[in-house]
């Protein structure tokens, strides 16, 4: 993945919220020219004026309020204040189950690297208001948990499973836990990567 440099100089990775250096707050945010669709890293003052081309740029509402993105967008916020990431999720976990928080930043972030690298090879993708057919839209959902805690339990209750259809994407929660992910690998005779 790429890396991105803050405006005293120090080196940022995607998924940095603020600069090791300057202690600078920082996130991903979309050009105001040439493309709307090129990302570029925002390393100004979040709330001012960004160096280089005057835009000032406002947290995400995932970002400034539940902490699962790292994005920005152009003041004054459009969309409920949603990045362009954020703004296709249709569903998310249930924020009140401990733990699905955590699980959840990290399918956004996942979601970022998938949206940067299709931006990045040009592929078309988009909301319908935007036109597109089928849609984007990202589900985030999570079994129904038993009271035992048991994540593989099959009863009675919601069981989800990660898939696509139509353009909206169904990703259940727990396939941000690598031990979960493994369970399931196994239970499903997959094949490990060589």
């Amino acid at each position: 993945m790429r890396t991105f440099s803050c405006i005293c100089g120090q080196t940022l990775f995607f998924e940095n919220v603020a600069c090791e250096n300057c202690f600078r707050e920082v996130g991903g945010a979309p050009p105001v020219a040439p493309s709307p669709r090129s990302s570029r890293w925002a390393t100004a003052p979040i709330d001012a004026p960004m160096p280089g081309c005057g835009a000032t740029v406002v947290k995400c509402t995932n970002y400034a309020f539940e902490h699962v993105c790292n994005r920005c967008l152009p003041a004054p916020p459009a969309n409920g204040g949603l990045c362009d990431a954020c703004r296709f999720n249709r569903t998310i976990p249930d924020l009140s189950v401990p733990g699905n928080r955590e699980r959840w930043a990290e399918l956004e972030a996942a979601k970022r690297r998938l949206l940067y690298t299709l931006d990045f090879l040009g592929l078309p993708y988009g909301s319908a208001d935007e036109g597109f057919d089928p849609p984007l839209a990202f589900d985030f959902k999570a079994d129904t948990i038993p009271s035992e805690g048991v994540w593989r339990w099959m009863g009675a209750g919601e069981r989800v499973y990660t898939g696509h259809a139509d353009g909206k994407i169904t990703i259940n929660i727990r396939e941000a836990d690598s031990v979960e992910r493994e369970k399931l690998r196994v239970d499903m005779g997959e094949a490990t990567a060589p």
